[in-house]
């Protein structure tokens, strides 16, 4: 029978060219927690990719210098936290954990580019890969990653349309077992009692970035940004901690 799990989830960090990096109070965060966390699990959209975002349907031209930006800036915020990540690593020899990175849609704009772009872009896609090399696991596009009972995926898809299911309470009764998704920029926790009493937990957190989003507008950028700290997973059920982004940089600045 597993054990318990402390699992420390970290929403859509979004990173592109001249953002300030959230994963910097989040590394120290993660070092300083206790107990350490078990596992953690990045949500996705890392690689914001905004040189893509309308390749892949045709709007746009593909600009290999930007491209290559958007790689860049994402490999440079992951390289400052695993260097904060390494200094828990030599203070806490004994820790043990893994880290799972769940890819987006944003990290999936590359490989619809490699699949449908122009062929004369294929080899620069392939030089210029996103590093993931620290961690433990990189999960596919939508596919959950299973852990004490606790699906983690980007999203939870609509058995139909194969879109994102909007809240929390919806993908409980949708999917029927407890997860844990980013996407949405939100905080949306939802739970439900089974008949046998078992509770079934959801909880989308897509956002733990710093920068506004323009797209947006000036109404909608006011929404929840930063981590969960979930304490004793175990067959489904949690014990969960709320962490603000802006709070966490003014404790570790």
């Amino acid at each position: 029978m597993s054990s318990s799990k402390n699992i420390y989830c970290i929403g859509d960090t979004q990173i592109k060219k001249g953002v300030k990096n959230p994963l910097v109070p989040v590394a120290w965060d993660i070092i300083n927690t206790l107990p350490l966390p078990d596992i953690v699990v990045h949500l996705g959209d890392h690689y914001d990719f905004p040189s893509l975002s309308a390749y892949d349907q045709g709007k746009i031209s593909f600009h290999s210098a930007r491209y290559i930006e958007d790689v860049n800036a994402g490999d440079l915020s992951f390289q400052e936290f695993w260097s904060i990540i390494q200094i828990g690593r030599i203070e806490n020899p004994s820790w043990k954990c893994k880290f799972i990175y769940i890819s987006g849609n944003h990290d999936f704009r590359r490989n619809k580019a490699l699949d449908s772009g122009p062929s004369q872009f294929a080899g620069l896609l392939d030089l210029h890969k996103p590093d993931f090399t620290h961690w433990d696991k990189v999960m596919p596009f939508l596919k959950p990653y299973v852990v004490n009972g606790v699906a983690f995926v980007h999203y939870l898809a609509n058995e139909f349309s194969g879109r994102a299911i909007s809240t929390a309470s919806a993908g409980i009764k949708a999917r029927g077992m407890s997860f844990v998704a980013g996407h949405k920029q939100c905080l949306d926790y939802a739970e439900h009692e089974s008949l046998s009493g078992k509770r079934i937990m959801g909880l989308i957190m897509g956002s733990c970035y710093f920068h506004q989003e323009s797209y947006k507008g000036p109404q909608s950028n006011k929404h929840f940004r930063g981590v969960a700290y979930l304490r004793n997973v175990k067959n489904g059920e949690w014990e969960m901690e709320i962490r603000n982004l802006k709070t966490l940089d003014k404790k570790y600045r």
